[in-house]
């Protein structure tokens, strides 16, 4: 990560607001997606109309994801690679142009690739059978 990314959130938070197509094997939901991002940690709410806060996590640079409810945690076990990586990974994407990460190991795939249009950054998160994609717009 440069240091002019890591300059522009030194000093405060950035919010951004957006959607969210979750899938796994065959079924899919949407959902709506808010992310707090600071220098050194991120929080991601994700949400759905009349439902509330679905899921929350919490990443932290160099540290493990937190996600509430715990049961999430137990249905999905994330590699430590992710883990110690997915704050500075989400960082990337939302502040550069273009960002792609692909990490295959015996026990996990993983491909992150986020792209700017418009106003918008399009992300298309790839891990095991999941998949994770939509848009994320910055509040002003």
């Amino acid at each position: 990560m440069s240091c002019t990314s890591l300059n522009s959130i030194d000093t405060k938070s950035n919010n951004y607001i957006g959607k969210l197509l979750f899938g796994y094997k065959d079924d899919f939901a949407s959902f709506n997606i808010n992310i707090n991002l600071s220098k050194n940690n991120s929080i991601i709410q994700i949400n759905k109309l009349f439902y509330g806060n679905v899921l929350n996590i919490k990443a932290y640079r160099n540290q493990d994801i937190f996600i509430s409810p715990l049961n999430y945690t137990e249905l999905i076990k994330i590699p430590n690679l992710i883990n110690k990586n997915f704050h500075d990974w989400i960082t990337n994407c939302l502040l550069k142009e273009k960002f792609e990460i692909v990490k295959i190991e015996d026990d996990f795939s993983f491909k992150l690739t986020c792209n700017k249009n418009e106003g918008k950054t399009f992300y298309k998160i790839r891990f095991q059978e999941y998949l994770l994609e939509g848009y994320i717009i910055k509040k002003k």
